[in-house]
């Protein structure tokens, strides 16, 4: 995370556990208290040979 901002990208996934990992900040995120929240990048899919995910933005939400 650089300056409140996590970028997922063709590496940041590598195993299952990174997947699920990403799955569940993903709805933790759209949660009306959640610390974060995601931008997704239309249109834009990552495929690193083992995994398939959209190109995802989680941002700081300010307190």
């Amino acid at each position: 995370m650089t300056g409140g901002k996590a970028v997922f990208s063709e590496d940041s996934i590598r195993t299952e556990e990174d997947f699920e990992k990403m799955i569940l900040a993903y709805d933790g995120a759209g949660k009306k208290k959640g610390r974060y929240h995601v931008e997704a990048e239309e249109g834009e899919m990552i495929d690193n040979g083992s995994f398939c995910y959209p190109k995802l933005t989680f941002i700081r939400r300010k307190e």
